[in-house]
């Protein structure tokens, strides 16, 4: 999961240097798209940040801090990801389909956290099992975190599309990019 963090921050600030090129390329020095683009990069920096912590923290001995950095996780991304697609917005505009899919995304991940916070406060009868990390069916507070496990799930399948978006992204970038550079060295070849 650290390593997960770490190409988060990394992924997610090539991802801003492209949009800052991008601006610079339109010639569009705005102050505001510069603002959103620095935002984007703070909030995935704390975000895969807090996944690295995450990964470091026991969670029979500090659940607190654990939930607590969850909740900051899903957060930072829940924040981030309409920066991201407003961005992707001003800068690209025909990219209608990469902004759906960060759409679709946060909404899931709103839908995923939400339902992670119901159950977990849900869960609370768990306390009275015998061991709160190895409950049995038959034990109170079973099914809420069952489902408070599969909503965690639902929104860190979240993390790994907007990763997989943000490749597709760079890439098509990339491709945008060299073709410019040839039409460009055709057009003074001839």
């Amino acid at each position: 999961m650290a390593s997960y963090g770490v190409l988060t921050i990394i992924s997610q600030w090539f991802w801003c240097i492209m949009m800052g090129r991008r601006f610079a390329q339109k010639s569009f020095q705005s102050k505001i798209s510069k603002m959103l683009s620095i935002m984007t990069t703070t909030m995935f920096t704390i975000s895969g940040s807090s996944i690295i912590i995450l990964s470091f923290i026991d969670t029979r001995s500090y659940d607190d801090i654990h939930y607590y950095l969850a909740l900051l996780t899903f957060g930072s991304h829940a924040a981030a990801i309409p920066l991201g697609t407003l961005l992707v917005l001003l800068v690209f505009r025909p990219w209608i389909w990469f902004c759906l899919g960060r759409i679709i995304i946060l909404l899931q991940m709103i839908i995923g956290s939400y339902f992670f916070v119901h159950f977990n406060e849900a869960g609370q009868l768990v306390e009275e099992a015998e061991d709160i990390y190895y409950i049995k069916k038959h034990e109170p507070g079973y099914e809420e975190f069952k489902w408070s496990a599969l909503s965690e799930w639902f929104v860190v399948m979240g993390f790994l599309e907007i990763t997989l978006i943000t490749g597709f992204e760079l890439r098509s970038y990339e491709k945008q990019r060299v073709n410019r550079q040839k039409m460009s060295s055709g057009e003074e070849g001839v």
